[in-house]
């Protein structure tokens, strides 16, 4: 699944200083391994609480893939008229 511009979550937790660069690491490292979802990851090993992953989530949402976002995208347009 293509993300466009959205920015991925580890890269969000550790722009806002949620997470270090090593423990996105290390969850990276057991995301390959286990397939878990990289949040449930991170608060299994304790490098997160369930308040900072809601967080970096609401945050991500607010970054819209790029394609979402152009004029006649179904996104912005299911339910309304055109024309």
């Amino acid at each position: 699944m293509e993300s466009g511009n959205r920015k991925k979550l580890g890269e969000i937790l550790v722009d806002h200083n949620f997470i270090t660069q090593d423990q996105l690491v290390q969850g990276l490292e057991k995301h390959k391994i286990t397939k878990k979802r990289l949040g449930e990851i991170l608060a299994e090993l304790g490098f997160i609480t369930e308040e900072r992953l809601a967080q970096a989530l609401a945050i991500q949402g607010e970054n819209p893939p790029r394609d979402s976002i152009l004029a006649g995208s179904p996104a912005l347009t299911k339910g309304k008229k055109i024309g």
